[in-house]
């Protein structure tokens, strides 16, 4: 009983301590993805939308996790977009169509 206690607390810890990473490198990502689309990063931060164990193309298991995240333009309307990750590695990144402003024509 005492194994399996500390196999679960091991198991929730090490779970913790890789989600905050991976969430670390999706911030840092939906930051440089907004900085390049030249809009605003709202509140610099991003949240789990999915989260799934799969398997990478080496046959390993990994958690695939989609992290949601929100810019803007002009202050105004808010835009969404998306990162999907397979271990700590960016596969797909989307953001929402959005008005361009005279600022970004400049």
């Amino acid at each position: 009983m005492e194994w399996f206690l500390l196999l679960v607390l091991f198991a929730f810890s090490w779970f913790w301590w890789d989600s905050s990473g991976t969430r670390e490198i999706a911030i840092r990502q939906g930051r440089q993805l907004c900085q390049q689309a030249g809009v605003i990063f709202l509140d610099e931060t991003v949240a789990v939308q999915q989260l799934r164990l799969r398997r990478q193309s080496s046959g390993s298991l990994v958690f695939y996790r989609r992290y949601g995240f929100e810019f803007c333009t002009d202050g105004e309307h808010r835009y969404s977009g998306y990162m999907d990750m397979l271990g700590r590695s960016i596969q797909h990144s989307y953001m929402d169509a959005y008005r361009v402003t005279e600022d970004h024509l400049q």
